[in-house]
């Protein structure tokens, strides 16, 4: 689940990265979320295009026809987890994931000389639901289960590390982006008897 919401935030970030570099100044009455006072005038534009797309996340672009973000709908992710002893594998299947649009910015900090963009994000509540299929075992536990779940992950934190210079088509753009998250709490739900998130986090599910 913590791949989906990488993911999901991971196309947010370049999306945001895009606005930036194409010069979206446009103005919005949104609140930064105590973002870090700005030092150049591309700190600004980041932070202003961070704002004007967190305002539009619930209405989507008409004329763009990009379709509301916030709820995200995902119909169908595949995944594959395999570390050491632990093997489980299936997909989730119409995943949505509400309230992408209370994310707060917590720090645009641009390098001009080495082009390099430091950002980091907040989001207080992430709510996803959807359909699990899943089957493998850990040691010699299995791991298996299918039906519709719940989860709850609060106060999640995403940092990225965005470098800019002549990407492999030849324009000038995003070379690398590195992005991490973290997350204090998360409460699940569904139908199912241990699910194992993510390398050695554990869940226990009661049904």
């Amino acid at each position: 689940m913590k791949g989906v919401v990488c993911r999901a935030l991971l196309c947010l970030l370049v999306t945001f990265t895009l606005l930036t570099l194409h010069g979206c100044t446009s103005a919005s009455s949104s609140s930064s979320g105590g973002v870090r006072r700005p030092r150049n005038t591309i700190d600004d534009q980041i932070v202003e295009a961070l704002e004007n797309f967190r305002s539009h996340m619930t209405e989507g672009w008409v004329e763009l026809g990009i379709p509301p973000l916030d709820p995200l709908h995902l119909p169908h992710v595949v995944f594959n987890i395999s570390n050491e002893d632990t093997h489980v594998y299936g997909s989730l299947s119409n995943v949505t994931l509400n309230l992408l649009s209370t994310f707060t910015i917590d720090l645009v900090h641009t390098n001009l000389l080495l082009l390099k963009v430091d950002l980091a994000l907040g989001l207080p509540l992430l709510d996803i639901s959807g359909d699990y299929d899943i089957l493998g075992q850990t040691g010699v536990i299995p791991v298996y289960g299918e039906g519709p779940f719940w989860l709850d992950a609060y106060n999640l934190g995403f940092t990225s590390v965005i470098d800019l210079g002549v990407t492999e088509e030849g324009y000038f753009g995003v070379s690398t982006l590195d992005l991490d998250m973290t997350c204090n709490k998360t409460d699940v739900s569904g139908w199912l008897y241990i699910i194992l998130v993510d390398y050695f986090i554990w869940y226990r599910i009661e049904s």
